[in-house]
């Protein structure tokens, strides 16, 4: 790509993006796949399966996630004045293998 601004003269100079790039090296990209995440809620008469699941970048991500999950559950919940604090999260894999479970009431700080 030539670029004739700035230069009084009109002459063409070369601007290169990036000129330190051989360009006979191959540039390799290293992108990581992100993970599906399923979040299953476990009731003590059930298991409601999450049919779509969630790409996350990592099982810490995954966690956070289970707690937001775990969090507005319970709040809609409580405005219809029950407890579900019993409740868990199953976190699984893309294959279905249980990774974590995360209790509703580890989502909670109880302060009295």
């Amino acid at each position: 790509m030539f670029n004739t601004r700035g230069d009084p003269t009109g002459r063409q100079r070369r601007n290169y993006v990036n000129a330190n790039i051989n360009r006979e090296t191959p540039i390799r990209c290293r992108t990581r796949r992100m993970q599906k995440y399923y979040f299953h809620v476990l009731t003590s008469e059930a298991r409601v399966i999450d049919p779509e699941g969630s790409e996350l970048k990592d099982m810490d991500a995954a966690y956070i996630s289970a707690i937001e999950d775990a969090r507005a559950l319970m709040s809609e919940a409580i405005l219809e004045g029950k407890d579900i604090s019993s409740r868990r999260i199953e976190i699984c894999d893309e294959i279905g293998r249980p990774l974590q479970v995360v209790p509703f009431r580890s989502a909670l700080t109880i302060l009295d």
